[in-house]
C-alpha cells in the first residue's frame, strides 16, 4: 500500500479541525498550550540593559585608572605615542612609505582614507 500524500493529510486535518463533533478535542489541546497576551511579561526598557555590577559607561580609553588590562594597555599606548617610542602602530606614521608604494603598484585603488576622495559625493554648486 502506498503512503498517503501530504495533500491527503492536510485535507484530513482540515476536516478534523472544522468538524464540530471532532473539534472539541483538538481545540482544547491547542488552547492549553497557548497563553493570552495579557499574561505576557511586559518589557519596559529600551537600549542597553543596566548593569549594577559595572555601572560606569566610560570607554576604556577615557578612564583614568589602570584597574584592568584594557585600561593599562590603553594608557601604555598613549604614553608610547606621546614619547615617540613603540612600534609603527603607536607612532601612527608611515615610516616605510607603504602608502606611496601601494599607490605606485595599484594606481587605480582608492586612497588610504576611503570615502574622502572618489566615493564622497560632489558639492552641488
Amino acid at each position: 500500500m502506498a503512503s498517503p500524500s501530504p495533500s491527503e493529510f492536510l485535507t484530513f486535518y482540515r476536516r478534523l479541525t472544522t468538524h464540530p463533533a471532532l473539534r472539541r478535542g483538538v481545540v482544547a489541546s491547542v488552547n492549553q498550550t497557548s497563553r493570552p497576551l495579557s499574561t505576557s511579561i511586559p518589557r519596559y526598557g529600551y537600549g542597553k540593559p543596566e548593569n549594577k555590577a559595572f555601572p560606569d559607561e566610560q570607554h576604556t580609553t577615557q578612564k583614568t585608572d589602570r584597574a584592568d588590562v584594557q585600561n593599562d594597555s590603553s594608557h601604555a599606548g598613549k604614553e608610547a605615542h606621546a614619547s615617540g617610542t613603540g612600534g609603527i602602530a603607536s607612532s601612527r606614521r608611515d615610516d616605510r612609505a607603504n602608502t606611496a608604494r601601494a599607490k605606485k603598484e595599484f594606481p587605480e585603488a582608492p586612497d588610504v582614507i576611503i570615502g574622502m576622495q572618489d566615493e564622497r559625493g560632489a558639492k552641488g554648486h
